[in-house]
């Protein structure tokens, strides 16, 4: 997607977050690492679209307190998992699609 796209979808209403620099698993990362993977791709977007990103959606949904704390230092406010547990004011659950993914119609 180019820029301009992201900026159409964000101006449509669409939310616009972060899912790190490489879709690297988070978990397994060291400090350095977790604050590139997190923080570069939080700047980007924002130096990009002129706006603060807030949410941040987890690659592959593995996440842990390392992840959260380090989330919340750089001000993120929502991070999305698919974790069905993860329910409350910072962390919630998204539903994951892949090519296997069935849609159904509505009746």
């Amino acid at each position: 997607m180019s820029w301009q796209q992201i900026k159409e979808l964000r101006n449509a209403g669409m939310i616009i977050g972060s899912h790190g620099m490489t879709h690297r698993i988070l978990t397994v990362l060291n400090e350095k690492e977790l604050d590139y993977e997190l923080g570069e791709s939080k700047k980007i977007l924002e130096n990009e679209l002129g706006s603060e990103i807030n949410n941040l959606s987890i690659p592959r949904g593995f996440c842990n307190k390392k992840v959260i704390e380090k989330a919340k230092k750089l001000q993120y406010q929502t991070i999305f998992t698919s974790n069905p547990e993860d329910n409350n004011d910072f962390l919630l659950d998204e539903i994951s699609i892949s090519k296997h993914t069935r849609c159904l119609d509505a009746i």
